[in-house]
C-alpha cells in the first residue's frame, strides 16, 4: 500500500525490478527545423502528391508528410518551421529533412 503523503515512494516501496545496468533504447527522436521562409502549404498540398501528404487546415495548421524511407513525419508549418518524428538517429533525421527540403519546399 502507498503511503498517504504526498512524498512520491521509493522504488523499493513500489517493488519495482530494475535491471543493472537497465535496458535503454532510443524510439523516437524529435527534432525541428526552420529555414527562415513562409511556405504556401496548399500549393506544397498539390505539388507533391495526396499518398504522403495530409493537409486539412481546418483541423490541424501543418502539413504532414509521411516520408517512406526514412520512415519518418514531416509536419511543416506555413512559417517554414518542421517538426520531424520518428526518428531513432540523428543522421536519420538529418535525412528526413534533406528528403523534406528537396521533395517538397525546393519543388
Amino acid at each position: 500500500m502507498l503511503p498517504d503523503t504526498n512524498e512520491p515512494p521509493d522504488s523499493g516501496e513500489l517493488h519495482i525490478d530494475l535491471l543493472d545496468p537497465p535496458y535503454i533504447s532510443i524510439d523516437n527522436i524529435v527534432t525541428s527545423a526552420d529555414r527562415g521562409q513562409s511556405v504556401d502549404l496548399a500549393m506544397v498540398a498539390l505539388t507533391v502528391g495526396v499518398e504522403q501528404i495530409e493537409y486539412e487546415p481546418e483541423q490541424f495548421s501543418a502539413l504532414i508528410y509521411w516520408l517512406e524511407k526514412p520512415s519518418v513525419v514531416v509536419m511543416l508549418f506555413a512559417s517554414e518551421k518542421m517538426v520531424i518524428t520518428g526518428c531513432t538517429t540523428k543522421n536519420t533525421a538529418t535525412e528526413a529533412l534533406e528528403i523534406a527540403v528537396s521533395k517538397v519546399l525546393d519543388a
